[in-house]
């Protein structure tokens, strides 16, 4: 049986505790709320989310920045490093937030275990403009593939030997992961 494919339309709030936690949480001042908010609604225009499914059991979603998302972070970037690594968190934060906000259980457990790719999900991903690469990971550089329904942690993700959140071997990268 093939991949179906759906576009969903979630609608994802800047949490901008999220933001401080995914960024290393600097003091207060080196933050402007207004424009971390405007760069948002900016980047959610670049927003793209799917649920491909497999049966009414399986399936996968995804949340993806197009390509004009990454070269504004890139020229940001290229204008001011500190601005640039501001507005790259921001677009890592949108992807997570467009994810959990379609599965809720990936806010608690702060990570979306990536699935392993197989060549119809990868032909159905290539229909939508999508290239899963060789590590199982899209060719985006603010993307998020993972089960849907939720599937659990570490266990399950495709990259559990070579995740780099993983600190030690065995142990699980976040510690809500019931690994």
């Amino acid at each position: 049986m093939g991949w179906d494919v759906e576009r969903l339309w979630p609608d994802p709030a800047f949490d901008f505790e999220n933001y401080r936690r995914m960024l290393g949480g600097p003091s207060g001042d080196a933050f402007d709320i207004v424009n971390l908010q405007e760069n948002f609604k900016k980047l959610k225009r670049y927003l793209n989310v799917y649920h491909a499914q497999r049966s009414t059991t399986s399936g996968v979603l995804v949340a993806v920045l197009e390509a004009p998302a990454e070269r504004l972070v890139e020229t940001t970037w290229s204008q001011s490093p500190s601005a640039g690594l501001l507005f790259h968190t921001l677009a890592v934060c949108l992807v997570m937030a467009a994810a959990g906000a379609v599965i809720p259980e990936l806010r608690l457990a702060g990570c979306a275990p990536l699935p392993p790719p197989d060549s119809e999900l990868r032909a159905c991903l290539a229909r939508q403009g999508l290239t899963v690469r060789e590590t199982g990971c899209l060719d985006r550089q603010y993307a998020v593939m993972t089960f849907f329904p939720y599937a659990g942690g570490c266990a399950v993700c495709h990259l559990r030997e070579t995740c780099p959140k993983r600190r030690t071997p065995g142990e699980g990268a976040f510690p809500n992961d019931p690994r």
